[in-house]
Parts: C-alpha cells; sequence; structure tokens
C-alpha cells in the first residue's frame, strides 16, 4: 500500500495572526489523504499562540515534527493572482495548490464555548507589527485621540499586562492574562474596537464561527476605497474604518524572524 505524502509547514512571523492565516492548510491536506504536520521552524511567539490555532485541531498529525518545511511561507508568491480581492487566507490557499476558500482562518476549541452577552463594547488598540515593522504605521496621536475618544464613551479596554506596557488610565479595563481569557471576551462582547492585530483576526474568526462579537470595528492606518486588500489580514465580517498614519523611517524586522527567515529559507525543501 502506498504511503501518504507528508507536509511539513513553517512561517517565519510568529503571531497569533499569523499562524492562523495558515489554519485551513491541515484539512485541505487531509481532504488529499496527505499527512499535515508542523515543522519545528514554525514560529510562534508562544505556546499559548500554539495551543489555540494549532494543538485542537484534528487534521494535524504532528504539531512538532522533526523535518525540515516544504510548505509554508516560502510558497508565498509562487503563482500569480489575478483576481484582486483575496485576503491573505484565500491566497495562502491558492499559492499551496487549493481554491482559494471563505477567507477565514480555522479555529477548534477544546470545549463547547459558553456565549453569554457581558460586554456592550470592548476595545484592544495594540498591535505590534503595526507599530513597528510595517512602512505605513499608525500614528500614535491619532490611535490616542481614539483612545480618548472610546473612554469618554464608556468602552471597556482590554489590557494584557504580560505582552504590553500601557502607561494610560482608562475608566474601565479588563485584564486578560491569556489567549483564552481573550477568547470568553470576544464571545461577550457586542461590539469590538480593534487595530489590525492578532485579537482582530482572532475576532473575526469568533464572529464567522459562533456569531460573537456581533460587530467588529477595526481601524487601518490611510484606509483608501481602493486599498482595503492590501492590508492582507481583512475579513468581510469587519467593518474598516480609515485612522491617520504616518511613514515609518525605520521599518525592520525583529531579529528572531530574520533568524526563522533565514533557517526557513536555508533548509526549504518543497
Amino acid at each position: 500500500m502506498k504511503k501518504n505524502k507528508n507536509v511539513y509547514l513553517a512561517q517565519p512571523w510568529g503571531g497569533l495572526g499569523d499562524n492562523f492565516v495558515f489554519s485551513n492548510l491541515p484539512r485541505l491536506y487531509s481532504e488529499k489523504n496527505i499527512n499535515f504536520s508542523l515543522s519545528f521552524l514554525n514560529h510562534e511567539r508562544n505556546r499559548q499562540i500554539k495551543n489555540i490555532v494549532w494543538k485542537n485541531n484534528p487534521y494535524i498529525k504532528n504539531s512538532y515534527s522533526f523535518n525540515y518545511p516544504n510548505i509554508g511561507s516560502r510558497k508565498l508568491n509562487t503563482v500569480k493572482i489575478e483576481k484582486e480581492n483575496f485576503n491573505v487566507v484565500q491566497k495562502i490557499n491558492i499559492f499551496h495548490g487549493f481554491e482559494p476558500g471563505d477567507g477565514y482562518p480555522e479555529i477548534y476549541l477544546n470545549h463547547e464555548p459558553d456565549i453569554i452577552l457581558k460586554y456592550e463594547k470592548v476595545a484592544d488598540l495594540n498591535a505590534y507589527s503595526m507599530f513597528n515593522t510595517q512602512e505605513m504605521i499608525y500614528d500614535n496621536n491619532k490611535i490616542k485621540n481614539l483612545k480618548y475618544k472610546l473612554n469618554n464613551e464608556g468602552v471597556v479596554f482590554l489590557e494584557f499586562p504580560k505582552l504590553y506596557k500601557n502607561d494610560e488610565s482608562f475608566k474601565n479595563t479588563i485584564n486578560s492574562k491569556n489567549i483564552n481569557d481573550l477568547v470568553k471576551v470576544l464571545l461577550s462582547t457586542e461590539t469590538f474596537y480593534c487595530l489590525n492585530s492578532g485579537s482582530h483576526c482572532l475576532a473575526a474568526i469568533l464572529k464567522n464561527k459562533f456569531g460573537y462579537p456581533k460587530n467588529i470595528i477595526s481601524y487601518l492606518p490611510n484606509l483608501s476605497s481602493n486599498n482595503l486588500y492590501d492590508f492582507g489580514h481583512v475579513y468581510e465580517n469587519v467593518k474598516y474604518s480609515n485612522i491617520g498614519g504616518i511613514k515609518n523611517e525605520n521599518a525592520h524586522l525583529p531579529r528572531k524572524i530574520k533568524i526563522y527567515q533565514g533557517l526557513i529559507k536555508k533548509y526549504f525543501t518543497g
């Protein structure tokens, strides 16, 4: 009997959204009787990201394999895509030889969530990459004005003491110690305000699967009527709004991402 082919995924960026956008692939390869595993070179910034994105996915053979990658980031931009309004999830699927799909990442929780509406309005205005690594980044003064406006409207702000330092004082806050806490809050929220971040991606996934948050409003720097899909990480169930951006004169990738990029490039076998 012929053995199934095996694929091993790796990407260097490591964030929550960066991993989630590849999450259609385990199912798609499984449907072709191809075993999907994560290469040891796949980057997750922390164990929580690995757990929420990959651990409970029933289509993954091995969530940590000592094999070099043959799919993932090195497959990107390997074919020309004519259609302009595909998001990053759909493009990744196409680059790996599949149909584009509906554009939503997949999530598999290890429990059936209790969805009880607790919060009318919640905001998470943190976003590492869009303040540091991109050529067009958020204008901190515009973000401060937005925080002031939302604070006066009684919005509850999410705080992540283990991830972000926050020197600002808000009327109402929720301390989120881990991603599971974030999932619980999002599934209990009417309207969620965010930037182009991992929580934005997670909110879109949860809304697509469970219906909450009911409304998602995400702010993008220098958004115009014809550049939405240039941001890549965009979803049809999110309302996008423009906020001022500035050119990043010091755009750079963190050293760890560069190391992963180099290793994946060197050892990629696809």
